[in-house]
């Protein structure tokens, strides 16, 4: 029996109106969301090759790209709205980790690759 059944979307790339400043929010900043899904029923999915058994990676795509294209000024914002979207579509997910990470963060004298916030959920 497989145990602990992880679906992941890492390092989604996505433009987004996201940012403190009016100006980051009007031109925008590029990001990467990682999200991991634990949904039981794709254990299922695994051993029937059905899809409907499991969440369709274009279909959490879409969603993490529906919520990062609204205006907010927090990516703990940002973050919150994908976990709720994705367990108001997926009711059988039991977990969700979320990462969004800013790739050019206007921050004085930072180098760094990115920064952003890391939010769990769980039932």
């Amino acid at each position: 029996m497989i145990r602990d059944t992880k679906i992941f979307i890492d390092r989604l790339r996505v433009h987004a109106p996201v940012g403190v400043d009016a100006q980051e929010r009007q031109i925008g900043n590029d990001f990467e969301v990682s999200v991991t899904l634990t949904y039981p029923m794709a254990e299922q999915a695994g051993i029937t090759d059905m899809i409907y058994m499991t969440v369709n990676y274009a279909d959490v795509v879409d969603e993490i790209r529906a919520v990062m294209s609204e205006e907010v000024q927090l990516v703990e914002t940002a973050a919150t709205s994908i976990i709720i979207a994705l367990i108001n579509r997926w009711e059988e997910i039991e977990e969700v980790i979320v990462t969004v990470a800013k790739l050019a963060p206007p921050v004085k004298g930072a180098q760094c690759a990115s920064m952003g916030v890391t939010f769990r959920w769980s039932k």
